[in-house]
C-alpha cells in the first residue's frame, strides 16, 4: 500500500475508533427507546452501508463486505439470530487483536436521524462475521407461522412468501400469500373448496396474524395431470405491525418487484444466485439456482381432506421450477411458502418465485409470474388485481 494511502487509513481508522462517550451513551439511549420499531433501525443500518461502505473498506483491508442485518449469538458450535439490528461486517479472517490496536474494529458506528422533536444520534451496534462462513448477508424477520384444522393433531407449519394487496371492485384487503397445504392443512381435494376463516399465528408466540380467505388455486385430487393444481392462499392480516415486524425487510425493487417471465428467470440465473429465505432459526439465506424448468406437471405428494393421516395422494403441479442449494443445507419441511429471491445492493428485493416442496437438494417452486396472474386462481370479480406490498 503507498504511503499517503497508509497514512490516509489510518486516520479513518482512528476516527471510527475515537468516539465522545457522551454522544455514544447518548446515541446508544436512543437505539434501545426504539428497539421495537426493526424497520425504523434497519434503515439507519442500511444508509450508514450505502454511506460509509468506502470509507470502511477502504480503511480495513480485512473487511470485504457490509450490509444490515441482526446480531448473531453463539457458543461457537451453533448460532442463532437474534431480533437486534446491526451492521454485518464480513473479514477475511476473524482475529482477538488488543484494544488500542490501530487494526482493530469499530464496535458503534454513529448516525443521526429525524426522530420525536428533533434530530438526534443512533448508534448501530457491529457484528463481525468470518467470511469462511458467510456467502452474503440477507437478513430478514422470523417467518414461521402455523394454522390449525381440524382433525389435525398438530398445527401446519409453514412461512409465508410476502405480503400482497387484493383490489376489488368492493374494496381493498392486505393479505399474506403462502402455500395453500400451508394455510389450509389438508386441502380438499375433492370439491376444490378453499378453507377460509383459519387463523394463522405466529410460530414463536402463538398471536394471531392472519385469518385465511377462500381465496385460493384449485387443489385436484383425481390425480391427472389433465387437471393440474395451483397450491396457493392469500390470509387477510389482522395485526399489520407484527407482520410488519416479521416482514420488516420485505421491501420490493420498486422498477422490478417480481420476475414476470422464464426467459427473464434464465437471463438473471446467467450472472446471479438467489436466496430461499427458510424460516428456520439458524438458517436464514440458502443460495439456489436454477436446475430445471420442466414444461410437463410435476407430481407432488399432498395429505388431502377426506383422507387418512399420513396417507398421501399425487397431485400434478403445473410450471414449477426446480431450484437446486448451493450451500450444503437445502429446503426441509417447514420452509413451504417461503420465497425465493432476488437481492439487489440497497437491500430490495425481487420476488422469482414460492417454495412449495422439496428435499435436501432440489426445491420446487411456483414461479412469480404465475403467482400475479389471476388466470391462475379460482374465479375472483372481474377488475381484480393482486400486487406485491412492502411492510409498512
Amino acid at each position: 500500500m503507498p504511503p499517503a494511502r497508509q497514512t490516509w487509513a489510518a486516520r479513518m481508522r482512528a476516527q471510527a475508533l475515537r468516539m465522545d462517550e457522551a454522544l455514544l451513551a447518548e446515541a446508544r439511549t436512543n437505539t434501545e427507546a426504539a428497539a421495537k420499531d426493526v424497520a425504523f433501525l434497519f434503515g439507519l443500518a442500511r444508509e450508514i452501508c450505502l454511506t460509509r461502505a468506502p470509507e470502511l473498506l477502504g480503511a480495513h483491508r480485512d473487511v470485504v463486505s457490509l450490509a444490515p442485518g441482526f446480531r448473531q449469538r453463539g457458543d461457537g458450535a451453533s448460532w442463532s439470530v437474534t431480533s437486534d439490528v446491526c451492521i454485518v461486517l464480513v473479514v477475511r479472517e476473524k482475529r482477538a487483536l488488543p484494544a488500542d490496536s490501530p487494526a482493530r474494529l469499530p464496535r458503534w458506528l454513529v448516525t443521526f436521524a429525524d426522530r420525536g422533536a428533533g434530530r438526534v444520534p443512533f448508534a448501530m451496534p457491529i457484528d463481525v462475521q468470518d467470511s469462511g462462513s458467510y456467502h452474503r448477508s440477507v437478513p430478514h424477520g422470523d417467518r414461521r407461522v402455523s394454522v390449525h384444522h381440524a382433525g389435525h393433531a398438530m398445527p401446519e407449519r409453514g412461512s409465508f412468501a410476502c405480503l400482497v394487496r387484493l383490489s376489488e371492485p368492493g374494496g381493498v384487503r392486505d393479505c399474506l400469500l403462502s402455500a395453500q397445504h400451508v394455510f389450509s392443512p389438508s386441502p380438499d381435494g375433492d370439491t376444490g373448496a378453499v378453507f377460509g376463516g383459519l387463523e394463522v399465528k405466529e410460530f414463536v408466540t402463538g398471536s394471531t396474524l392472519a385469518r385465511t380467505l377462500e381465496v385460493g388455486g384449485l387443489i385436484d385430487g383425481d390425480e391427472a395431470s389433465t387437471q393440474p393444481s395451483f397450491d396457493v392462499q392469500l390470509a387477510e392480516i389482522l395485526d399489520p405491525a407484527a407482520v410488519a415486524r416479521l416482514a420488516a425487510l420485505g421491501r420490493f425493487d420498486p422498477v422490478h418487484p417480481w420476475v414476470r417471465s422464464v426467459e427473464e428467470l434464465l437471463i438473471l440465473d446467467r450472472d446471479h444466485w438467489f436466496e430461499l429465505l427458510s424460516p428456520r432459526e439458524g438458517v436464514g439465506s440458502i443460495r439456489v439456482t436454477v436446475s430445471v424448468t420442466p414444461h410437463l406437471p410435476v407430481p407432488l405428494p399432498y395429505e388431502l381432506a377426506g383422507t387418512p393421516r399420513n396417507v398421501v395422494r399425487t397431485l400434478y403441479q403445473t410450471e414449477l421450477i426446480g431450484f437446486e442449494a448451493i450451500d450444503a443445507q437445502g429446503s426441509r419441511p417447514g420452509d413451504s411458502g417461503s420465497p425465493i429471491v432476488l437481492v439487489g445492493a440497497d437491500g430490495r428485493m425481487t420476488l422469482v418465485a414460492m417454495h412449495i416442496a422439496g428435499d435436501d437438494g432440489l426445491a420446487w417452486a411456483i414461479p412469480a409470474w404465475r403467482l400475479f396472474d389471476l388466470s391462475n386462481w379460482l374465479p375472483l370479480p372481474a377488475g381484480a388485481t393482486l400486487a406485491p406490498m412492502d411492510a409498512r
